[in-house]
């Protein structure tokens, strides 16, 4: 079932690492991560600690020196054998304007992808 989550994504993703301020709505507890990968839907990003699903979470996204302001909920924590674990998040909630500023700097830095680039696949056209 994850492989189907997966291949469903069919948002270009940008490849590169972001800094973002990550807080759980539930308490506050808060962190300083970097993206493994992000699209105007959703981003990954590594963890010390798993978050189970459907947690909430406000985003502050660095991208190209603007701060983006999201919130998201968690879709799924996986381990990492380097890291801890990757967490998928859904961006819940973005205001139409947010999500055109993401898309356009995604394009400015050209880096959008429609997979992953390491496993040999093309650049969106």
């Amino acid at each position: 079932m994850e492989e189907k989550a997966r291949e469903g994504n069919r948002e270009p993703r940008l490849y590169e690492s972001h800094p973002m301020l990550v807080r759980r709505e539930s308490d506050g507890l808060e962190g300083l991560v970097k993206t493994g990968d992000i699209s105007t839907g959703g981003c990954t990003f590594e963890s010390l600690q798993p978050l189970e699903g459907k947690t909430r979470l406000e985003i502050l996204l660095n991208l190209d020196g603007r701060v983006l302001k999201i919130r998201g909920e968690v879709v799924r924590s996986e381990t990492n054998e380097e890291r801890g674990y990757t967490v998928a998040v859904r961006f819940i909630g973005m205001e139409a304007r947010t999500r055109k500023m993401l898309a356009s700097l995604m394009e400015l830095e050209g880096l959008i992808k429609k997979v992953h680039p390491e496993r040999g696949c093309k650049a969106a056209a």
